[in-house]
Formats: C-alpha cells, sequence, structure tokens
C-alpha cells in the first residue's frame, strides 16, 4: 500500500470517531441546555452544581434532578433502546431499509393499543405496553408470512414491500377508529405522541435493569451475524 493510500484509509478510519466526538459534544452541550429550560428557568451554572453539587435544600435543583434529569434520561435511555433495536432488525432482515415503521411494527402496535381501548379492554395504562408489543409482533409475523409466500420465499425486498403495504393498512384502520370514536382519540392522544411525563427513579431503574442484561446478547448477536455474512 502505497505512503498516499495508507493516509486515505487512515483518514477514513478518524472520520467516524471525529464524528462521534462532536455527536457526544452536542449530546452533552443539548442536555445541559434542556435541563435549565422550562416554565422555570434555571441558570446553567445551577444546574451544573445539581449534577455534581446536589443540595435537596435548594428548590431549582430539586426540579433539575427530581423532575427533568429523569425526563432526561429516559428519553436518552429510550432512544439508545431504538437504535440497538433498530440495527437489530436490520441485521436479522438483511436490508437496511428494515426499520420499525416500514416493517410493520408501529402501525401493528398503535392499531393494538387504539382497538383494545375502543373495545374497552384496555382500561389498565400499565398494560398497554404489553399489548402494543402483541400488536407489533404479530403483524410484523403478518408482513414476515406474507413475505415468504409464493415462490422465492423472503427476500429484502419482499419483506420491505409486504412491511409497507401491511403498514399502510393498519394505519388506515387505526386513523379510521380515531376519527369515529372521539373517545378513544381523547384516551389515545398523548400516548401516541409519546409522553415522558410522570416518571421517577424507580421507574427508570426497573426499565434499565430489565434492558441493560440484553445489551451484550444483542452486541454478540449482532457480530456473529456480521462474520457469518462475512463469510458467505
Amino acid at each position: 500500500m502505497s505512503a498516499s493510500a495508507l493516509l486515505l484509509h487512515r483518514r477514513r478510519q478518524a472520520r467516524p470517531k471525529r464524528a462521534l466526538a462532536l455527536l457526544t459534544l452536542l449530546l452533552i452541550v443539548g442536555s445541559v441546555v434542556h435541563l435549565g429550560l422550562g416554565a422555570r428557568w434555571i441558570a446553567p451554572e445551577t444546574v451544573l452544581q445539581a449534577l455534581f453539587h446536589y443540595d435537596p435544600r435548594n428548590f431549582d435543583q430539586r426540579i433539575i434532578v427530581e423532575l427533568r434529569l429523569v425526563r432526561l434520561a429516559a428519553a436518552l435511555l429510550t432512544g439508545a433502546a431504538l437504535g440497538v433495536a433498530g440495527v437489530l432488525l436490520q441485521t436479522v432482515i438483511r436490508n437496511p431499509l428494515g426499520e420499525p415503521h416500514i416493517l410493520g411494527l408501529n402501525a401493528g402496535a398503535s392499531l393494538a393499543v387504539v382497538g383494545t381501548s375502543a373495545l374497552g379492554l384496555s382500561g389498565m395504562t400499565p398494560g398497554r405496553p404489553l399489548i402494543a408489543a402483541g400488536g407489533a409482533a404479530l403483524l410484523f409475523g403478518g408482513v414476515m408470512l406474507l413475505a415468504t409466500a409464493g415462490r422465492g420465499g423472503a427476500t429484502p425486498l419482499r419483506i420491505t414491500l409486504c412491511g409497507v403495504a401491511l403498514s399502510a393498512f393498519a394505519s388506515a384502520v387505526t386513523a379510521a377508529i380515531l376519527i369515529l370514536d372521539e373517545q378513544t382519540l381523547l384516551a389515545m392522544r398523548t400516548w401516541l405522541a409519546g409522553d415522558l411525563a410522570g416518571l421517577n427513579w424507580q421507574i427508570l431503574r426497573s426499565a434499565d435493569a430489565s434492558g441493560a442484561g440484553r445489551w451484550p446478547a444483542r452486541a454478540a448477536y449482532h457480530a456473529t451475524s456480521e462474520r457469518s455474512g462475512a463469510g458467505r
């Protein structure tokens, strides 16, 4: 390898590291700004004091630690989990276009929760995540079943097209229910949009403990899939 080619190779390897460092810096700055914003403005120095020298007697610091920091941590944890889930989903179906919206997972979850709510079967809010997971699994199973039908079996393109079709159908049914049932619309509007209110550190620790153990397994699965794919 010539000197110019080696230099170009090193530059290409350094780009992801620089991008990661820049994104990390932006995330830290954005998090500090977020903790100061809200109905009550809190100065950045007070935010830093709350993070490193917390004083429970200080009202502003209590707002940061007990309210805003919980929501920020929940948002970061959710975003990281969704990112890992997206990579895992793309690895399983071997398609870079594979994501929950295209493959029907989002539409299936929404339809399941909205449908059971309209029928009066999901009155308990804690049960909605399980209902959503079941709906997402059922619709994704339908996508895979439809994609494997016929000659050739399931291919990345067929999975994507079947996912788009079933996703559009489920979204149309969900929209029809919400249009015809105003009570369900009012009850589901906040849930469908997403809400981080009402969280506390105990709930967040439970979510973190339930998901943290799966991360090494997911990483190992991804690495194994990459090696098996490269060996083919």
